[in-house]
């Protein structure tokens, strides 16, 4: 190993050890905890310049042509995005859909929102709502569009019977129960953080004050049901959609509520992995391998695998790591301009590398293997270890 990296083995060594002593032989990855970034890429958007930035897609078909987005005057160098219907006589919720990039691995969409108080005409109508998409980036028959998409679940800002401002989580028509008990207020910012892992169909919903103080928040949430395409595996298609406006038909400019949304981040992993890392024997070798997907758009090193060999005792007798292995830039994908449409590059996979490391099993009597973020910062197991192979 390289005379640089010493510190970081033995460091390393050491940590093992202690986790070899209290069998930690499950990683933390097999947790349905979705809102867990190990190794974040981040954006995110003040929309100060007054531009929409890349990050979104306008569609310009279904219900979407009807939302209208615009943009807030500016107050003390800040400016938020405005929602609203864009079309009076129109008989559906104008929406506005944005498309969010694909991604396999667990990621977050945070958001500052405020819910300007509007007037409701009847139970149902004109509420506000911001929708969360899960779905397969890939659909039966029509490759690499989003026509698959369905509401996954959303976030309703509705008004109670004392006219304040109520917030819940809908999945399948249904609130989610036992959360987000108290009323808010209209006119006031608020900041929402979904977490999501598309491959899971799950979600995590907080709900922050100004002062970033958290309301409450749900558990983990199921998303798929019945509607969701169930012969593809789903790709990581992950959108939102902000709909405003009256259910009904010839309604006046001053009855279309509107929300506003600010300061958007969008957090996901760098890396994702089609399973946990497999271990075998052939002869006196002991192989570890796994296939690790590159989530981003520029080259980069994959995380570091780390092949660990235990005697009878549970002492650490052997270890091998790599953690250079290069891993080529993913293709962006782009994003699509419409609904229903093929994505301007197609049906972009991720780049893939397969990461092995072997050593001689010498007198071990125990196997594993593990996925660390690296061998010398955070030092956290990544994915989900190995099996723990036992040597003959």
């Amino acid at each position: 190993m390289r005379k640089k990296n010493l510190v970081k083995f033995i460091s390393m060594v050491l940590a093992l050890m202690v986790f070899s002593a209290a069998n930690v032989f499950a990683a933390a990855g097999e947790s349905d905890q979705v809102s867990v970034i190990y190794d974040p890429v981040s954006v995110t958007y003040d929309f100060n310049e007054g531009a929409v930035p890349g990050l979104f897609a306008l569609p310009a078909s279904n219900n979407a042509r009807y939302g209208k987005m615009t943009f807030s005057e500016e107050v003390e160098g800040d400016r938020y995005l405005i929602f609203e219907d864009g079309n009076l006589n129109n008989k559906g919720q104008g929406r506005t859909d944005y498309s969010i990039q694909v991604c396999h691995a667990p990621m977050s969409i945070e958001y500052d929102f405020c819910i300007p108080e509007y007037t409701k005409t009847a139970a149902g109508d004109n509420i506000p709502a911001m929708i969360l998409f899960i779905t397969n980036y890939s659909s039966p028959g029509v490759k690499g569009t989003q026509g698959s998409g369905k509401t996954a679940m959303s976030l309703t800002c509705d008004k109670d019977e004392n006219g304040d401002l109520k917030f819940s989580v809908v999945v399948s028509g249904a609130a989610i129960e036992g959360v987000f008990e108290d009323p808010l207020s209209f006119d006031t910012w608020y900041r929402v953080k979904i977490d999501a892992h598309a491959e899971k169909y799950q979600a995590v919903v907080s709900l922050y004050d100004s002062s970033g103080e958290l309301i409450d928040k749900t558990g983990t949430i199921t998303v798929a049901n019945s509607t969701y395409s169930t012969d593809v595996t789903p790709d990581g298609f992950v959108g939102l959609s902000f709909a405003t406006g009256s259910q009904t038909a010839n309604v006046s400019a001053e009855e279309q509520s509107k929300i506003y949304i600010d300061n958007f981040t969008f957090t996901r992993e760098r890396f994702s992995f089609s399973s946990k890392p497999a271990i075998s024997q052939d002869g006196d070798e002991i192989t570890a391998s796994v296939v690790v997907r590159n989530e981003i758009a520029e080259e980069t090193t994959a995380p570091a695998l780390i092949l660990a060999l235990f005697d009878a005792k549970g002492k650490l007798v052997g270890i091998s790591v790599n953690d250079s292995e290069p891993i080529a830039a993913r293709t962006d994908p782009g994003l699509p301009t419409t609904t229903n449409v093929a994505w301007p590059n197609g049906f972009a996979l991720p780049a893939e590398a397969t990461v092995t490391c072997t050593l001689p099993k010498g007198d071990a009597a125990l196997a594993v293997a593990y996925l660390w973020t690296d061998i010398g910062t955070s030092m956290q197991i990544y994915s989900s270890a190995s099996e723990v192979l036992t040597i003959s």
